[in-house]
């Protein structure tokens, strides 16, 4: 739990940042471009309204303003240089006819030619002749490049920047988190097995009254339900102890370590339907299993025996009396295996269905133990912390017509049966 909620405070700061970064960046680069394009913009204006001389047909003049290399010709409509700025040309005349003829086949009177570097503007004259202002503006769109690429780079090392201190702002802001977290859970614990001793005296105090001949039936009845409520506590003693140890799992990996190792996941589950057989019968229910065969998850044998037999348990119990329950286990893509158990029962509404797994959590439908078989709300909570700790995903669907599903993921062993 704590280390999803260091994830997601992590991709919030890393992505708030960096929209804040990008947001400068592109701002930044667009305002440079346009003041760029607004340069070259002024020079071409400024050298379309520059009288020029007259120069020999099929040579051109260029000028120098600026700064920039600026060559304004006049043509004729097919092309014919007929005046020039005064200036030394340095364009190659094969390179001036290019543009000349680039220009008078585009009808918007404005282009750039990429490969010679050279930004023109063209304006129609009333004479029918072509006036064209050309200008060397590679060098400035390559300073710009240049500027981009430095821009990029910088927003580049700004973001892992600020991805590495987001990992320690995470622990620090999470960090009285945990510690409380840790606890609750110790307190958790505490308690429950602090329960567990007076518990156990009672349990054996009520089984000794219950074999006594002196007990009348009114006070059999008493001590049957002292004894009835107590085991109920016990129960729920347990699951509170197992549901501490999941989040002990959850919280610190290295404190808690399970006994990892390659278990025929298979021939679990297929047991586990034989030990429920029983439970389902007394439903008048049965159990039919889709299982592949030689089918392996890397986990704790313990605690996902624990984990099929929550699902199991919570299948059987809320089967409609002579409904079938379906069992699936089938390999999945990305190295992993997913088990499914479906019953025919009352169908989980959509609000119940968000919380389903939240501990203490149970339907308004199943809250009273004597019209139903419910239990305390933990064992879907036990059952999703144990899928988390194993790096697995548990998830639930509920449809009048498909019936009540629930999934859970496993990594695959890498281990071969």
């Amino acid at each position: 739990m704590l280390k999803l909620l260091k994830r997601k405070f992590i991709i919030f700061v890393t992505g708030l940042v960096s929209l804040v970064l990008l947001g400068v960046v592109a701002s930044s680069l667009w305002s440079s471009y346009l003041s760029v394009q607004s340069s070259i913009d002024s020079v071409l204006e400024e050298g379309l309204e520059t009288p020029l001389t007259e120069a020999p047909a099929g040579r051109s003049k260029s000028q120098s303003n600026s700064g920039l290399f600026v060559v304004t010709v006049e043509t004729s409509s097919s092309g014919i240089v007929l005046a020039t700025s005064n200036a030394s040309l340095s364009t190659k005349l094969h390179d001036l006819d290019q543009i000349i003829a680039e220009s008078l086949d585009v009808e918007k009177g404005r282009g750039y030619a990429s490969d010679l570097g050279i930004a023109w503007k063209s304006r129609k004259l009333q004479s029918g002749n072509v006036l064209i202002t050309m200008v060397n503006a590679g060098d400035l769109y390559q300073s710009w490049e240049r500027q981009s690429i430095r821009s990029i780079a910088s927003f580049v090392i700004a973001l892992a920047a600020v991805a590495i201190i987001s990992v320690y702002l995470a622990d620090w802001a999470t960090r009285p988190i945990e510690e409380a977290f840790q606890k609750q859970q110790r307190f958790v614990g505490d308690a429950s097995h602090e329960l567990k001793t007076p518990l156990a005296v009672i349990l054996a105090n009520g089984e000794i009254l219950m074999k006594s001949h002196e007990l009348s039936a009114k006070d059999r009845r008493w001590v049957k339900s002292i004894s009835d409520e107590a085991e109920h506590m016990k129960n729920l003693v347990g699951e509170l102890l197992q549901l501490a140890r999941t989040d002990e799992g959850l919280v610190d990996s290295s404190s808690f370590a399970f006994r990892m190792e390659s278990i025929d996941f298979s021939d679990m589950v297929g047991s586990a339907s034989l030990e429920f057989d029983a439970l389902a019968f007394e439903r008048n229910c049965t159990i039919e299993t889709e299982l592949q065969e030689g089918v392996l998850v890397n986990g704790d044998r313990e605690w996902v025996d624990r984990l099929v037999k929550i699902l199991m348990d919570n299948a059987c119990k809320y089967a409609y009396d002579g409904s079938q329950i379906t069992v699936r286990l089938t390999p999945e893509k990305r190295k992993s295996v997913r088990l499914s158990v479906t019953n025919r029962g009352e169908p989980i509404a959509p609000e119940d269905l968000k919380h389903i797994f939240d501990r203490f959590y149970r339907s308004d439908n199943s809250r009273s133990r004597t019209d139903s078989p419910g239990g305390f709300g933990l064992g879907l909570a036990i059952a999703r912390g144990i899928a988390e700790a194993h790096g697995g995903t548990i998830s639930a669907t509920s449809t009048t017509e498909e019936g009540t599903t629930f999934s859970v993921t496993l990594p695959a062993s890498l281990n071969v049966a």
